[in-house]
């Protein structure tokens, strides 16, 4: 075993879940008292694309999020400043964490590339810092978080061994290893036999349907007629553009859409990949022996596909003010398909 899995063995047999929570105080302090220093203490590092597009790029995402609602960045330099982005394509590539059309127009150049203005000057990712909101723990700690979690996942599998795991009715044999996916699909990571791939998954933290984000934006989704009238609704209430605050929802019908937007595009094809996953999960990711031998997946919420969620899971259609956004035609808006308990004070529309 080595240092980084003993330190993490050690930690969790501290906390009170079994295993380590970045966003737990009571573990934090737990960790301080065991190593002699704080995980949050230092400086940030320079922020990188690396930083920004791992596990299929929500960071991305988080970075438009606080651009569009023009909450300050920290800088290199020292400072905290709202900083906007220097052209409006730019920011559509952000929007959708689109991975490859970043690499692709930034080149060899990515991480100092001018996506972004502050103060009438060009700015790259690598003038920003790795704050919290993009992972950062301070110098030293790293990719901390990501590196606990899939520690966790491939520690338990390598302590049990290769297992055979029973997932909505069929069995997969031969699971050694979890991986993270490249790029941006529906799915976050896989369970792998020696050959490859084996089960595909997509992954939200938390433990309530108000930590998911968005299942999917409407990407993929244009043409299909509950789409555009929703669309057109929120045209004609918002003359085409959204005002600060606002946020409008209407119940989706068309369960074809729900099972696409939650497991992806390619929901419904014979073959599970990367944007058709088998299984949507929240939280720590467990494996549960059962009387059979195999192995059954354990999280702190599990949907399986074809299953729809339901209850405060259920999806729903939402647009929210993002300022100088141009979603869909629409001024100032972000659309997606969300847990309808996502924002409950939306207006129905």
């Amino acid at each position: 075993m080595n240092l980084i899995n003993r330190t993490i063995l050690e930690w969790s047999y501290r906390t009170e879940k079994g295993y380590p929570d970045l966003n737990n105080e009571k573990d934090l302090r737990v960790f301080e008292s065991l190593f002699g220093f704080d995980l949050n203490e230092g400086d940030y590092n320079i922020l990188s694309f690396g930083d920004l597009r791992k596990y299929g790029g929500p960071r991305l995402n988080k970075l438009f999020d606080l651009i569009s609602n023009e909450e300050p960045v920290a800088l290199a330099s020292g400072e905290e400043k709202i900083i906007q982005f220097a052209k409006p394509e730019y920011s559509e590539l952000f929007q959708n964490s689109d991975i490859e059309g970043i690499k692709k127009l930034a080149g060899s150049r990515i991480n100092a590339f001018p996506f972004f203005t502050v103060d009438g000057k060009e700015i790259g990712i690598n003038s920003l810092l790795k704050t919290p909101a993009f992972g950062g723990k301070g110098k030293g700690s790293g990719t901390a978080q990501e590196d606990i979690a899939l520690s966790g996942i491939n520690k338990e599998l390598s302590n049990i061994g290769s297992i055979d795991v029973e997932l909505a009715g069929k069995e997969y044999k031969g699971i050694v290893k979890a991986e993270t996916v490249k790029g941006v699909p529906k799915a976050d990571f896989t369970l792998n036999t020696q050959e490859g791939p084996a089960i595909f998954l997509s992954h939200k933290d938390g433990t309530t349907p108000k930590h998911f984000q968005q299942y999917s934006g409407f990407k993929g989704l244009e043409e299909y007629e509950e789409i555009k009238s929703f669309v057109e609704a929120v045209r004609k209430a918002s003359n085409g553009e959204l005002e600060p605050k606002a946020s409008y929802k209407r119940a989706l019908l068309n369960d074809e859409v729900k099972r696409k937007s939650v497991y992806g595009l390619d929901q419904g094809s014979e073959e599970f990949g990367v944007n058709n996953c088998q299984a949507i999960l929240q939280g720590p990711v467990k494996f549960e022996a059962q009387e059979s031998g195999d192995y059954v997946i354990k999280a702190n919420h599990q949907v399986n596909n074809p299953d729809i969620p339901s209850g405060g899971y259920e999806p729903m259609l939402y647009v929210t003010f993002r300022r100088d956004r141009n979603n869909m035609g629409i001024k100032n808006a972000r659309f997606g398909i969300y847990p309808v308990d996502y924002k409950p004070n939306a207006l129905d529309i």
